[in-house]
């Protein structure tokens, strides 16, 4: 058997003794760029024999080596990919070998990581990165493909369906690859041609790899760095929470270091994305700027431990329910099968709790049964007693008048301060509405619910609202849009928290709070006509005279206003209605991400007094220029719909009332 042929059904690990020792012996290699020629290497497998690469033997014509990191969300992702492709071309003389160079990842965990992915062909473990510094590779899932004389022919990407970000932000990339990088190169290469594309920018998170560090650095991880981690980190990065690895060890940050430092660096680590500039909040997960400048630091010195006396108190975490033991778990009646990758439509779970009298809910924690496909759930209550059960989805109607809970990446539980609770009514039903988004491998969910019970009725009813645009919501074909939707407050109401949705076209967000003013005028005021977006702020009484504006009144609007006017007086008290006009910004997010759709909790309860109209903007970009669009998703018109695909233009808010009123009052959408 040649040496390709039983190649294939080898696990080869590299088993070098020491760091220090390979470093000594091993002389820095320049970067290999197309054309070049790879010098030979040898490679020690599981049974320790020497291999070489490039591969030996007639029926060997090319050598995939396909960089891969345990931990890193995007090459679980690629897994199958590379396995299908591997199945296509290995039968035409293609060997492919998977290299895991991090120094964070140990055998156990490759060989979990090939059996979780179905991966058939052998995977090296690079140790002290010998063979990812030979060839340049940066991050883990490049693929460099070299022929039988060790000639590199391409290096890049397996196909361009997801970016540098997909691997940290939850649930995006295309629906599917449009350009196939490493298929058309083999297949190129195969038939004596050239690449169509030689080279790419791979995705992906950045190899770990072991560095000196600077025996004099002035920030070290126990001192400096690890108390970041604990207070921004850790809640998600620890086992059992979405983040991808953990990050409660030394050797775990260490390992992950350089992709810190590009996460932080470009804001997308923690996932925050408030305006500074605006609002107050009790759940800011956002770096400070030292706190910033601390990690980057501590990534430029090498990441050096310092000394282990530094070192905190580790964080204490709760086991199971993170809002502590609740009173009643409800369960998916039946198990949901994710599959391995596609499109998946929202799953609808219908619950009966059960509750022959009204409860009052203090506490909802929502538990993915496989948190790794969980992109999200929503829970809503119906009543089927008083509704068609083949109708309960008209009155869930995609989430447009709020919803009962929500889980997010991310966010913790949903506890109400002393005193405010959610209902749920006697004999209602529960419906689950949940995302799925696959991984690369079956995956079977069963998710649960927990309700922590108030020990008495709550001074103050909590409930979630919308502000919701669905008949004018629509983003032509190759086309950006401000598109916006309203709520006016019909008593005076105070606002706890804001939650932003939006699908894949979403890229911007803003609350603005319009307060409302009022003068006397002595003729009738015209006001259609004015702007889609002006309309709505003004009301006219003609029995009374009073006009009614609600929020700043900007001089482009005045004058469209005194257009509408005859008398001099009328005309004056237009002004003074400008001049008590007044508006704020409560939550502006620059950098809408679906893949993190974050709950604003307010450090203080915001007043709205009645008359308030809470106006929402959303920024929608429908072009080739949003990196989560395929030309085809791109190329059609689209309008309000359930599924990531289509869109949604709604402003949730949690919000209760001060004179103690249990009515929910319901949106006036625009």
């Amino acid at each position: 058997m040649t040496f390709c042929k039983s190649f294939l059904f080898l696990v080869c690990l590299a088993s070098f003794a020491a760091i220090e020792s390979v470093s000594a012996q091993e002389e820095p290699h320049a970067p290999l760029e197309v054309g070049d020629v790879l010098e030979s290497i040898e490679l020690q497998d599981l049974d320790g024999a020497l291999r070489s690469l490039p591969a030996r033997g007639a029926d060997c014509k090319l050598t995939a080596v396909c960089f891969f990191g345990v931990g890193c969300p995007i090459s679980k992702l690629y897994a199958p990919k590379l396995e299908a492709l591997a199945k296509e071309f290995t039968p035409r003389g293609v060997q492919f070998l998977g290299v895991d160079s991090n120094r964070q990842d140990d055998i156990e965990d490759i060989r979990k990581f090939a059996e979780r992915g179905g991966l058939g062909f052998p995977l090296i473990r690079d140790e002290g990165n010998r063979l990812a510094d030979r060839l340049g590779a940066i991050r883990c899932t490049e693929v460099f493909v070299v022929d039988s004389k060790g000639r590199l022919r391409f290096h890049g990407a397996v196909d361009d369906q997801y970016t540098l970000e997909s691997g940290m932000a939850a649930g995006k990339g295309k629906a599917h690859p449009e350009k196939l990088f490493l298929h058309d190169a083999l297949a190129a290469l195969l038939e004596g041609r050239t690449p169509p594309v030689e080279t790419t920018v791979a995705p992906g998170c950045h190899i770990g790899r072991f560095e000196r560090s600077d025996p004099h650095a002035r920030v070290t991880f126990y001192r400096d760095v690890e108390p970041i981690l604990q207070r921004r980190c850790q809640d998600c990065h620890r086992p059992g929470e979405i983040g991808p690895f953990p990050l409660l060890t030394w050797e775990d940050a260490a390992g992950w270091g350089k992709m810190i430092a590009e996460v932080v660096a470009e804001r997308r680590m923690p996932p925050w994305q408030a305006d500074p500039n605006f609002g107050h909040w009790a759940n800011d997960r956002s770096l400070r700027p030292q706190e910033k400048q601390t990690l980057l630091d501590w990534v430029a010195a090498g990441m050096p431990a310092g000394n282990v006396a530094d070192r905190p108190h580790p964080r204490s975490f709760a086991k199971g329910w993170r809002m502590g033991k609740p009173d009643v778990v409800l369960t998916m009646p039946e198990p949901f099968t994710v599959p391995a990758d596609g499109q998946i439509p929202y799953h609808h779970v219908l619950i009966d709790p059960g509750f022959k009298e009204d409860r009052w809910v203090s506490g909802i924690e929502i538990r993915p049964g496989a948190r790794e496909v969980v992109h999200h759930i929503m829970l809503f209550l119906i009543d089927l007693e008083h509704l068609d059960p083949e109708k309960w989805y008209e009155e869930f109607d995609g989430g447009k008048n709020g919803y009962f809970a929500l889980m997010v990446p991310g966010e913790a539980p949903s506890v109400f301060p002393d005193g405010m609770a959610k209902r749920i009514p006697a004999g209602h039903q529960i419906i689950m509405t949940i995302h799925y988004q696959p991984v690369g491998r079956a995956t079977t969910d069963q998710s649960r619910i927990g309700l922590r019970f108030a020990k008495r009725p709550p001074k103050y009813e909590v409930f979630t609202e919308a502000a919701c645009q669905d008949d004018l919501l629509v983003v032509p074909p190759h086309a950006k849009r401000r598109i916006f939707s309203s709520f006016r407050f019909e008593r005076d109401t105070m606002i706890l928290s804001f939650t932003p949705h939006m699908h894949y076209r979403g890229r911007a967000f803003e609350y603005e709070a319009h307060y409302p003013s009022e003068v006397h005028l002595e003729g009738p005021i015209r006001l259609d006509g004015l702007r889609a977006d002006v309309r709505p702020r003004f009301s006219f009484d003609e029995k009374t005279g009073i006009l009614r504006g609600m929020g700043h009144i900007s001089r482009a609007v005045l004058e469209m206003l005194l257009e509408r006017v005859d008398s001099e007086r009328d005309k004056e008290a237009l002004h003074r209605l400008q001049a008590a006009s007044r508006s704020e910004v409560l939550l502006r997010v620059s950098n809408y991400d679906f893949g993190w759709q974050n709950t604003y909790t307010l450090a203080e309860p915001k007043l709205m007094p009645k008359g308030t109209l809470l106006v929402c903007f959303g920024d929608f970009d429908n072009t080739t220029e949003n990196p989560w669009l395929t030309k085809e998703m791109a190329g059609r018109q689209v309008r309000w719909g359930l599924q990531s695909t289509d869109e949604m233009m709604i402003g949730y808010f949690d919000e209760y009332f001060p004179d103690g009123s249990r009515t929910p009052q319901r949106a006036r959408r625009r």
